[in-house]
């Protein structure tokens, strides 16, 4: 599949375009060594779980995850769940 294509209803995109300032700035981050978790609510959208992986597989070094239970507002409904797994996360590394 074209990777405009597949990239192009995902959050990774628009990441790159908001804050990045390109399209191809997934080439700025290949030599990017820090390890990087992007997590996902369980209960979220297909569309933020696409976004989710496309994002994690433009990062060399990161990982996608999709956590149980959680949905998009995880953050902000349920902080402590979403920081256990954060501070698991920097437990492993």
């Amino acid at each position: 599949m074209n990777y405009f294509i597949a990239l192009s209803s995902s959050l990774a995109l628009r990441f790159c375009l908001l804050f990045l300032g390109q399209l191809h700035a997934h080439q700025r981050w290949r030599g990017a060594a820090s390890p990087v978790r992007v997590a996902v609510g369980g209960k979220s959208e297909p569309f933020v779980h696409n976004g989710a992986k496309a994002l994690a597989q433009m990062l060399p070094s990161a990982n996608y995850e999709s956590v149980t239970g959680l949905n998009h507002g995880a953050l902000l409904m349920s902080p402590a769940a979403l920081g256990k797994d954060v501070r698991d996360f920097f437990l492993q590394i």
